[in-house]
């Protein structure tokens, strides 16, 4: 590859015979060609009056220096992306009702800080080993990482689904409310009802006497759930203005040495914080070593427009739902607002699919 031009001059010309070269051009007393670095070395050893640049490397710098801030920018988005893909910036559960704080401070621990950014200190499957191996008591745990974000993915055993803790207790399954019936699973008793049936409150859903049909008596204990239509109001109120401690998101850890029972304190740089400690060994209660977690904490001002009230107040129904197998929220709905100085007042229609079987004993 001829990567060199060379200049020399004219009277050199006889010299470059049977070198290996290309384009010889002629400018006044001066000639200039292009040769590989081996014929270029020959060259060296042979004339005095001579020039050379090596073509590839002006390209690259003149390439350089006309694009030189869109190279940067380039570089840094490169940089930054490569970051976001490495680094932590949150730790999300994804599933609805599953958020466990133990889970979310063992994730914690597995984060180290460089600067304004978080990484992973292990290895994601060991990770998830060890959130399988500690909380053993979800059907499925497991944390994969998402662009920048740790995303928990956690799946409850179904209560329904869990050993029977049969106390021996006969009785039957009434309604606790007025609803439609939508589903209905039963494990052990006689099923009086089929779906897209109405019933009230107090009706007899699920009986424990085996021989209910022939007028007999032979109670256990039924074991089902019947998932209802139900529709009912709900008056929420909602401050408009308020104030709450609510954690920062800043976090300080600090190892911490207790002997005979008195802990050598170390406080964090702020001053209102929540603490957690976790005992990391302990000799006998004669010396402990403790890692201490302070959470910081801070007042802080909310004030709610009509819109923001509304939602969340419908967040207020939602949390107080906590909804088990085939239970949901199908919709809810504002039906009146009263407004005063300090208050809104929010009357909703919901909407919901619940198990309204209640157990009770039988006399």
């Amino acid at each position: 590859m001829k990567e060199y031009k060379v200049y020399t001059s004219s009277a050199n010309l006889s010299k470059i015979n049977k070198k290996n070269i290309s384009h010889l051009r002629k400018n006044n007393e001066r000639i200039s060609f292009y040769t590989d670095e081996k014929s270029l070395k020959k060259l060296l050893e042979e004339l005095e009056d001579i020039e050379y640049y090596n073509v590839i490397h002006k390209k690259v710098r003149y390439i350089l220096r006309k694009h030189l801030i869109t190279i940067i920018s380039l570089f840094i988005i490169v940089i930054l992306l490569i970051n976001q893909s490495i680094s932590v910036r949150e730790i999300r559960f994804i599933n609805y009702n599953t958020y466990n704080e133990d889970v979310e401070e063992f994730l914690m621990q597995k984060l180290k800080k460089r600067g304004p950014f978080y990484y992973l200190n292990d290895d994601l499957n060991d990770i998830n080993h060890e959130l399988k191996t500690i909380f053993y008591q979800y059907e499925w745990i497991s944390v994969k990482k998402n662009g920048a974000y740790l995303e928990v993915d956690i799946k409850k055993l179904d209560k329904f689904d869990e050993p029977d803790a049969d106390d021996g207790t006969p009785g039957d399954y009434f309604a606790s409310k007025d609803a439609i019936i939508k589903l209905y699973h039963v494990k052990k008793g006689v099923v009086l009802i089929r779906e897209s049936q109405s019933v009230s409150k107090g009706d007899l859903l699920i009986t424990g006497n085996l021989k209910y049909w022939i007028d007999g008596e032979e109670y256990i204990r039924p074991k089902g759930i019947v998932i209802g239509e139900v529709l009912e109001y709900q008056e929420v109120k909602v401050k408009k203005k308020k104030e709450l401690e609510m954690k920062t998101g800043k976090i300080e850890s600090k190892n911490v040495i207790s002997l005979f029972g008195y802990q050598f304190k170390r406080s964090p740089s702020f001053q209102n914080y929540e603490e957690k400690e976790k005992v990391k060994f302990n000799l006998s209660n004669v010396i402990t070593f403790k890692k201490m977690y302070f959470y910081q904490k801070d007042i802080i001002t909310i004030t709610y427009t009509k819109e923001e009230a509304i939602a969340y107040a419908k967040s207020l129904i939602e949390k107080d739902f906590n909804p088990g197998l085939h239970e949901e929220i199908k919709f809810i709905e504002l039906l009146e607002t009263i407004e005063d100085k300090e208050y809104y007042h929010f009357r909703f229609i919901v909407k919901k699919y619940e198990n309204i079987a209640q157990f009770v004993p039988r006399a």
